[in-house]
């Protein structure tokens, strides 16, 4: 490997160089809770992060974390202002985006580039030990940590209809059944609230038996059982109809997803497209999607697409 782009799995990836690397050198701006387990440094690594008390005390940084790390024998330094993001571990240098924090791993479009470019790895290494200056040891560390103030949006959830970015994806299984005419009533009378789909789209209705697990705005990908054929997965749509524990006259909750025309695939295809360990997360249980498995659902549709 000379230089490879990395857009998914960053975190899985990091953690894997960090943990067969005996000492690694990292500048990251921000270092949130859990961070020690995000990314487990050994004795002896070194690293650099913003742990001012602006940053502390907004919940950027968390010095508990830190702590955890200086007693696993890790040299840790602050240096304000520092926005890098830089991860050396051993022959292999990582330059990207990401900071240590579970809103970068679970909801954040994270991008590096790792590289094992002997002269990069050197510069990157270089850049991390230049910003080295007084050591935070255990009694800084304790007094930051009475600063510190968890972040008003808690990483790893985000508000449900925030602008600017495609909400996380949620699995929602679905068993295919006769519908009576009152639901089929109250499901037309739903379509023609929100009128025809956009050129390229599809509204897929549902009569739900309770309340629907996503609500209007959120993405869901959704598997069916179908009553004659194969399973069947859509392609990721979001949500604009769900009337949640309101239920209509007939006792259903009528749903709309709005997905591209893409035509579904049987479930055993699109596990096999998936693979791996992956396939055996998504067999568990419905709910959130991890942010690897979502980019990789959106590839496999993609894909589809295509053809």
């Amino acid at each position: 490997m000379t230089a490879i782009f990395l857009s998914s799995a960053v975190w899985r990836t990091i953690r894997k160089a960090i943990r067969t690397s005996p000492v690694s050198h990292v500048a990251v701006a921000y270092f949130g809770r859990g961070g020690s387990r995000r990314l487990p440094l050994e004795r002896g690594s070194i690293l650099v992060v913003d742990a001012s008390e602006l940053a502390v005390k907004s919940g950027q940084t968390c010095p508990a974390e830190l702590l955890k790390l200086y007693r696993r024998g890790v040299q840790i330094y602050s240096r304000e202002f520092l926005h890098a993001k830089v991860f050396v571990a051993g022959k292999t240098a990582f330059v990207g985006s990401a900071n240590v924090s579970s809103h970068s791993e679970n909801v954040l479009m994270e991008a590096m580039v790792a590289t094992s470019d002997h002269r990069v790895v050197a510069e990157s290494r270089r850049f991390v030990l230049g910003l080295r200056d007084i050591p935070l040891g255990p009694e800084s560390l304790s007094d930051l940590a009475k600063m510190y103030r968890p972040p008003a949006n808690p990483a790893g959830g985000t508000p449900r209809n925030r602008r600017g970015g495609m909400p996380r994806l949620k699995l929602v299984s679905f068993e295919d059944r006769e519908v009576t005419t009152a639901e089929q009533k109250d499901l037309t009378r739903t379509r023609r609230a929100y009128g025809r789909p956009t050129r390229g789209h599809v509204l897929l209705d549902i009569a739900w038996d309770r309340a629907f697990p996503a609500h209007r705005g959120e993405a869901v990908v959704l598997v069916v059982k179908e009553q004659v054929g194969p399973p069947l997965v859509y392609p990721p749509g979001l949500v604009v109809s769900a009337e949640g524990k309101r239920k209509s006259a007939s006792g259903c909750v009528p749903v709309l997803i709005e997905h591209p025309s893409t035509d579904p695939i049987t479930l055993a295809s699109f596990l096999r497209k998936l693979g791996g360990p992956m396939s055996q997360r998504l067999k568990r249980r419905d709910g959130p999607l991890s942010q690897s498995m979502a980019h990789r659902i959106h590839e496999i549709f993609r894909e589809v697409a295509v053809r």
